[in-house]
């Protein structure tokens, strides 16, 4: 979980499906470290870094509060790394994978790649990736 809304509605239908089937979540946020290592060593990365560990302990924060809203327990996990190899070292251990997509397509996405991608193309257990809700408007 990022705090990004496609990340909040994932969450959503993660608790939605937890309730139906009288399960537990798991949230898992992950520092982006890739993004770091470009920076150069005059850069203050270590209070970057813990910037952003500690604005991704809110979101797991946020993530259990609205769980037991719900009635649902959320457990909390956070990781330092690639997204997609940090999902998929965990993922073995549950049932679902549940993320959020960021939309990308054409050059971004062939320029960025796709952590839901890469996950649903390399997981040993069933993902479901919840799409981008299109705008009202």
């Amino acid at each position: 979980m990022d705090g990004s809304e496609n990340s909040k509605r994932a969450l959503d239908v993660a608790l939605h499906l937890a309730k139906m089937a009288k399960g537990e979540v798991t949230a898992l946020s992950i520092v982006d470290n890739s993004s770091l290592a470009t920076l150069s060593e005059d850069v203050a990365t270590y209070p970057l870094y813990e910037t952003l560990q500690n604005s991704l302990k809110r979101v797991l924060e946020d993530a259990q509060k609205t769980g037991r809203e719900r009635g649902i327990e959320v457990k909390t996990l956070m990781a330092a790394g690639s997204p997609a190899h940090e999902i998929l070292k965990l993922s073995d251990e549950y049932d679902l994978v549940v993320l959020g997509t960021m939309g990308e397509t054409g050059l971004s996405y062939f320029l960025l790649g796709s952590v839901a991608d890469k996950v649903v193309r390399r997981s040993k257990v069933p993902v479901l990736v919840v799409p981008l809700r299109e705008e009202e408007g």
